[in-house]
């Protein structure tokens, strides 16, 4: 009988801890910066097990990444530089500048979107990335 039990004890624990190695997260954050990397925990079949990290560098226009409250993280043009509603966006090149709100306070850091690479960028402003098949994309 002691046998009986203890074989039945070891195949639950065995059970157990193959489920939790499968359902198992990789990561328990949903934003952070790794240096000049962006990092979102994502991927699992419904956001709570088997969530992987997926990374993204960040690179030109926007080569910095900032943590913001809330676990929450962006990869944004300078980081001193913070905006608001009153800011104008503007084109300089093919990269149309604009600010990205992260508050409900209309609290901001600028952010650039590079026009070659997002063709139809609409910027919710006067200037958008356009496709046209003279000039090929642009900020306008």
């Amino acid at each position: 009988m002691d046998k009986k039990i203890i074989f039945m004890a070891l195949c639950t624990a065995l059970f157990t801890l193959t489920v939790f190695v499968a359902c198992g997260n990789e990561c328990s954050f949903w934003e952070r910066c790794r240096g000049n990397i962006l990092e979102i925990c994502g991927e699992g079949p419904d956001q709570m097990f088997g969530r992987k990290i997926n990374s993204f560098p960040c690179e030109q226009p926007n080569p910095v990444c900032i943590e913001l409250p809330g676990e929450h993280a962006m990869c944004v043009t300078d980081p001193v530089t913070a905006c608001d509603d009153t800011f104008d966006s503007y084109c300089k090149g093919n990269v149309l500048y604009a600010c990205a709100f992260v508050s409900a306070e209309k609290k901001g850091y600028v952010t650039g979107i590079d026009c070659s690479k997002d063709k139809n960028y609409d910027g919710s402003g006067f200037l958008q990335c356009i496709e046209d098949e003279k000039q090929g994309s642009a900020c306008r």
